[in-house]
Order: structure tokens, then C-alpha cells, then sequence
């Protein structure tokens, strides 16, 4: 569930960085309306000529990098991949490798055995999750309010009340 929601929080930086294009003049309306109808509705397992291809997840998570570099190292290191790293951190768990097998076990090497732990079991390396969660939900926050504040900025907003 973290590594779904750094890919949540790539899908609103990537809309982000579009939104900053297409209101900029890089990029036209139907690549806008494009890259909005991927988001929300692409798919690879569906074969229906009418549904998108999605964008890749990668290409969401350099969108989150690109603007972190622009704003917070205000362009000094171009090519830095914190988000990315992270990321990548969380792919390794989810595989089955080396850090995905041990992750959620214990190996004795006595008795070459690799030891499963119940589900409802948390090992001290399993904290470093809360972290990679936290700076996902904070970042995530962070490109929403841009978003927000880029389309009303932009556009004519509905006012919705709750009643």
C-alpha cells in the first residue's frame, strides 16, 4: 500500500508539472485532456480500443522528482532522484528477491531455514515504511494544494457546499 500511494502521489505531481505546462502554452488542450483521461482511466490488462494505455508508472515518479528539484533545490541539482530512490527502496520489498524473502521472515543459518512471521507481526526494519509513508502523504498534500491552487487560479471553479 505505500508503494501504491508514492504512485498516487507521482500521478497528482505528474498532473502538476502538466498543468504548469498547458497553462504556460507548452502543451495544448488535447494533450492536457489526454494525459488527464490516461491518468484516470488508462489500463494495460483491459483490451478495449476505447480505453487508454496508462502512463507509465516511472514517468509519474520523475514527475514528483522534476518538481522537488525545481522547487526545493531550486534547480542546483537537476538531476537528483530523492522521490525515486524511495521508490525504488519500496520496489525491492515487494519482489521477490532478497529484501522481499526476508523482509517478513528470519533466516537461521543453522538450520537453513527461512522462517515466516505471522501477518499481524512488525519487525523493527518494517519502520522505515512509516517514514517512506510519511514523506509520500506530505509531498502528496503538497502537489494536491498546487494542483488546487493552479486551477483556480486558471479556471472558473464550482462552489460545492455541504449541507
Amino acid at each position: 500500500s505505500v508503494r501504491a500511494h508514492y504512485e498516487t502521489t507521482g500521478s497528482i505531481a505528474f498532473l502538476n508539472k502538466r498543468l504548469l505546462s498547458y497553462y504556460q502554452g507548452t502543451i495544448g488542450f488535447n494533450k492536457i485532456n489526454e494525459d488527464l483521461f490516461r491518468l484516470s482511466m488508462g489500463s494495460t490488462t483491459i483490451n478495449n480500443p476505447e480505453v487508454p494505455k496508462p502512463i507509465q508508472v516511472l514517468n509519474l515518479i520523475d514527475a514528483a522528482d522534476g518538481l522537488l528539484n525545481k522547487k526545493m533545490l531550486k534547480g542546483k541539482a537537476p538531476n537528483k532522484k530523492m522521490f525515486s530512490e524511495l521508490y525504488e527502496d519500496l520496489c525491492d520489498f515487494y519482489h521477490p528477491n532478497y529484501q522481499g524473502v526476508t523482509s517478513a521472515s528470519d533466516i537461521i543459518h543453522e538450520e537453513k531455514a527461512n522462517i515466516f512471521h505471522e501477518t499481524n507481526h512488525i519487525s523493527k526494519m518494517d519502520f522505515i515504511f512509516f517514514f517512506h509513508l510519511t514523506m509520500s502523504a506530505i509531498l502528496f498534500n503538497h502537489f494536491y494544494k498546487e494542483v488546487l491552487s493552479l486551477l483556480k487560479q486558471n479556471e472558473i471553479m464550482p462552489i460545492i457546499l455541504k449541507e
